[in-house]
């Protein structure tokens, strides 16, 4: 999912591979919690409604050739590949989410359209110009070097081809102590790592990337079920039911979100490349 740094002695890093946190549920990190605590698949803004358009700015359909990077468990890449009918290499730095996502693609049959590999983001394993489209969705404020990451992105996809981004997004200038919080309160160290929509546009957009779009949202609410299915929503609430610790640490993460609805939502930027 990542390969940022630990920022601290007290977290998890994403970057462990280790499901079993070396620190209480309070303090591990944020996507950390949500996918291996919880027991979460969806963790982008937005949902799939950010997702669909996503991908409609970005053109994917039949047999586009799609590069998502930190693809997680694959839960993204297997909408990707099911509602628009294309092709997914999926890359994630975490080889425990890989293997996740590969036994996904095998159980829904996907094999042919899904294709998943331990990869790094700022040193990709592919050739110039292989990819029809390349997409970060929640990805690039986990990555330590956004700048080398958008660069490889920009390598391995064709002239012409598009790059989308659904990202985290301030949609004001956000307050100090929102992102003291977002550090201390919940162990979020993703969250002071987003920009604004225009340091959003100033990271993408270059002379090699041209801009086709750049819209921000409110974070608004998902449709769990939707999103998530029936089976795994009724596992996250039976441990949100029965331990205590778990029920804390989500509830504290919403009442977050939604103490900086005004400032924090997410954008979706796409730019596409010259040549």
């Amino acid at each position: 999912m990542t390969n940022l740094k630990n920022n601290t002695n007290k977290c998890c890093s994403t970057n462990n591979t280790d499901t079993n946190c070396t620190v209480d549920i309070e303090q591990c990190d944020i996507f950390h919690f949500m996918a291996n605590v919880a027991g979460l698949t969806v963790l982008h803004p937005g949902g799939f409604k950010a997702t669909d358009e996503l991908a409609k700015t970005c053109k994917i359909g039949k047999n586009t050739q799609v590069l998502d990077i930190a693809c997680g468990k694959g839960t993204s890449a297997y909408y990707f590949a099911k509602k628009f009918d294309c092709q997914i290499m999926g890359i994630d730095i975490d080889e425990k989410l890989v293997n996740q996502a590969k036994e996904l693609a095998e159980k829904k049959g996907m094999g042919d359209k899904l294709t998943f590999k331990v990869a790094n983001a700022e040193k990709l394993p592919f050739s110039d110009n292989e990819f029809d489209v390349t997409i970060f969705q929640a990805a690039l404020v986990l990555i330590e070097n956004m700048e080398q990451a958008v660069a490889e992105a920009i390598r391995v996809t064709k002239p012409g081809g598009r790059i989308g981004v659904l990202e985290l997004t301030w949609r004001k200038e956000p307050p100090k102590e929102s992102l003291e919080e977002a550090k201390t309160e919940i162990c979020a160290y993703c969250i002071p790592r987003a920009k604004t929509c225009e340091g959003w546009k100033r990271l993408l957009f270059t002379n090699l990337l041209l801009e086709k779009e750049a819209r921000t949202y409110k974070m608004g609410s998902t449709h769990m079920i939707r999103e998530e299915g029936i089976s795994n929503v009724f596992k996250v609430m039976l441990k949100w039911l029965f331990n205590s610790s778990i029920r804390n640490r989500m509830n504290k993460v919403d009442n977050f979100f939604k103490k900086n609805d005004e400032h924090l939502g997410y954008g979706i930027y796409v730019g596409q490349k010259s040549g």
